[in-house]
């Protein structure tokens, strides 16, 4: 059931005001509002990225860290996970991500393995923003590809081509500084079983050491509605057409040894990356 508005402040607070269960594990979501380009399936945008909204915004977010930071609820137990999220949080300035991880670690109880997971897109992800990031005491990087085909990232209005996505993840994964994941949709127009297949591979390819596979869900004012609508776009693909999408998936990463960690996450292992290894290696034959 949906929270009056006017009654919002009075259950934050309450809540917040009681004491956390020590053996309980919690997560801490960091919210980012902000994209340079919004994507056709896209039903969260919210705010088209310029340098002043994301600089007042993240001094606004700094005081509220503070401020959160001094709750008895955030103090009563350890987080054992903290999420960038957005939006866009790789729109951040370099020096913004080091001062937010490092704001994070002075402020919150973290667990001494907390996992604190930045995402965001490789486009503009520079070296010097992933130093920053790593300084900043981000262990985690997880990457919205979506797919890798360009006819399906452009008709998506994905920024970059296969190519450009591919070398910048592969740069990123050979570092071994820290894990490298993405997300991969499936159903998006255009991507067929065939090119489903070959995003997989490529993902494989790059090195990357986890990949998250999402159904395509599209609805509210996402603008692929009025593209397929306009005949300007093909239409998604059927339920059934995402079943099988889903179930090539499955079996993919079950062939290749990478292990499942719920519906939706798989993690590369030793195993898995060793037979990576191999099935890239040309034929002798």
């Amino acid at each position: 059931m949906p929270v009056p508005s006017e009654r919002y402040d009075e259950l934050f607070t309450g809540l917040t005001e009681q004491a956390t269960t020590r053996s309980k594990k919690r997560c801490l979501y960091i919210h980012i509002p902000f994209c340079r380009v919004r994507c056709t399936f896209c039903n969260f945008f919210q705010n088209a990225s310029s340098r002043k909204l994301v600089d007042d915004y993240f001094d606004a977010l700094m005081n509220e860290i503070e401020i959160k930071s001094q709750l008895e609820w955030t103090q009563s137990g350890l987080f054992h996970a903290v999420y960038i999220g957005g939006g866009t949080p790789t729109d951040l300035s370099p020096d913004q991500v080091e001062r937010l991880g490092k704001a994070i670690h002075a402020s919150f109880p973290l667990a001494t393995d907390c996992e604190i997971t930045l995402e965001g897109r490789t486009n503009r992800f520079s070296d010097e923003m992933f130093d920053k990031a790593l300084e900043g005491g981000f262990n985690r990087f997880s990457f919205g590809v979506q797919s890798f085909d360009t006819k399906v990232r452009r008709s998506a209005k994905r920024l970059d081509d296969r190519e450009v996505v591919m070398e910048r993840l592969s740069q990123l994964a050979a570092r071994d500084e820290a894990p490298i994941v993405i997300d991969l949709l499936y159903g998006l127009p255009y991507q067929t079983l065939d090119v489903f297949e070959q995003d997989l591979k490529d993902y494989m390819e790059t090195g990357a050491h986890g990949v998250d596979l999402y159904q395509l869900v599209v609805s509210g004012s996402a603008p692929m509605l009025n593209l397929v609508e306009k005949g300007r776009s093909e239409p998604p693909a059927s339920s059934a057409e995402k079943a099988a999408m889903y179930e090539m998936g499955v079996n993919f990463m079950n062939k290749h040894f990478v292990k499942q960690l719920s519906v939706n996450h798989w993690l590369v292992t030793i195993e898995s990356a060793a037979n990576t290894t191999a099935w890239q290696k040309p034929s002798q034959k």
